[in-house]
């Protein structure tokens, strides 16, 4: 096996029928990161509007967990590791506190291979609701642009059940039948040919295009025509401690209590989908906004020491007006001013 260069980790691997095999240094070693477009077989960009950057298609790719992708010339595909923090682990790969990535992968480890053609759509946090729902699933949309998705096989992170029928009933829409998902682990994958929507770079807003799909989702529901216009989001791990009182205020004016996280993705998707005005802490229920109307308002209660920020793109994109509403008293159990709160509704535009 040649010397590694200086600055770059080299694994090579070997081929033996049913699996490959990678021969590497056991010790730790700076990463190559290359973007998809200088590695992948054939790149396609995409219009700026489009929800990603581009779509990548690979020939013997290795998904490495959590979403990384690594091609079989031993280099990472940076868009893949998006949305990874410093010190946090991926399988074989770390991302150092300085930025950096660092790899290692034991000598002759063998790795599983599948056989087929696949739309790779694994990433960081895609079992978090909110990130599968704004990030993740419009992404099929781009591949269907360019894939029949009947012959390809979906490639996603394994979550647990709750998650893994949200993943299996939003894909549905999109014609993907449960046995055309496969859900991996974190031990390294080879996939014989993938094709791999990139991600939205992160920060950036929604895009047009990938509301417009997320707005489809109620009319390929058929819809509910007695949803609230006027929704309160309960049920949140870090919500108020007095939602009792504050749903006393909210109940005449309206509004319906709405708990997500007891919901199918259906009932989610219909229980937003006329909403005009939504209130809740922050949290993954409040990406629901995404499917609901253009112009939907939103006030956000948020924790002593934080700005509720995280949803201001969603609600820009949709050309809609979000209120951060900070509570009062400790972080864990804080509770809402409801005078604040009342002050606040008052105030939304007409």
């Amino acid at each position: 096996m040649p010397a590694p260069e200086p600055d770059a980790y080299h694994w090579r691997f070997f081929n033996f029928g049913d699996g490959r095999l990678a021969l590497t240094s056991p010790r730790r070693r700076p990463a190559s990161v290359r973007p998809a477009a200088e590695i992948a077989r054939s790149f396609h960009s995409l219009p700026p509007d489009s929800g990603a950057g581009g779509l990548a298609v690979f020939e013997e790719v290795c998904s490495l967990g959590a979403g990384a992708l690594m091609s079989l010339g031993g280099a990472l595909v940076a868009e893949s590791l998006a949305g990874m923090e410093p010190g946090a682990g991926c399988g074989p790969l770390r991302r150092e506190k300085d930025g950096a990535w660092s790899a290692r992968v034991w000598p002759l480890t063998r790795m599983r291979r599948l056989s087929g053609d696949f739309i790779y759509l694994r990433q960081s946090g895609d079992g978090d609701y909110g990130h599968w729902l704004l990030d993740v699933l419009p992404r099929v949309a781009i591949a269907a642009q360019f894939c029949d998705l009947s012959q390809f096989s979906i490639v996603l992170s394994g979550q647990p059940q709750a998650m893994e029928q949200i993943l299996r009933d939003s894909l549905a829409l999109f014609g993907v039948a449960p046995g055309r998902i496969v859900a991996l682990g974190e031990a390294p994958v080879f996939l014989q040919r993938a094709v791999y929507p990139l991600p939205r770079e992160r920060g950036a807003l929604v895009s047009p295009q990938a509301l417009e799909v997320l707005e489809s989702l109620p009319a390929r529901l058929a819809g509910a025509p007695d949803a609230p216009k006027r929704v309160y989001v309960a049920g949140e791990a870090e919500g108020p401690a007095n939602e009792a009182a504050l749903m006393e205020l909210l109940q005449p004016l309206g509004f319906v209590a709405v708990d997500p996280s007891g919901m199918t993705f259906a009932e989610q998707i219909r229980a937003f989908s006329r909403a005009e005005i939504i209130v809740g802490a922050s949290g993954s229920g409040l990406a629901n906004m995404a499917v609901a109307p253009r112009g939907v308002q939103a006030i956000v209660l948020t924790r002593p020491g934080t700005e509720g920020d995280h949803f201001r793109a969603l609600v820009e994109a949709k050309q809609s007006h979000l209120v951060a509403l900070r509570g009062v008293g400790a972080k864990a159990g804080f509770s809402v001013d409801l005078a604040a709160l009342r002050a606040c509704l008052d105030e939304l535009p007409a």
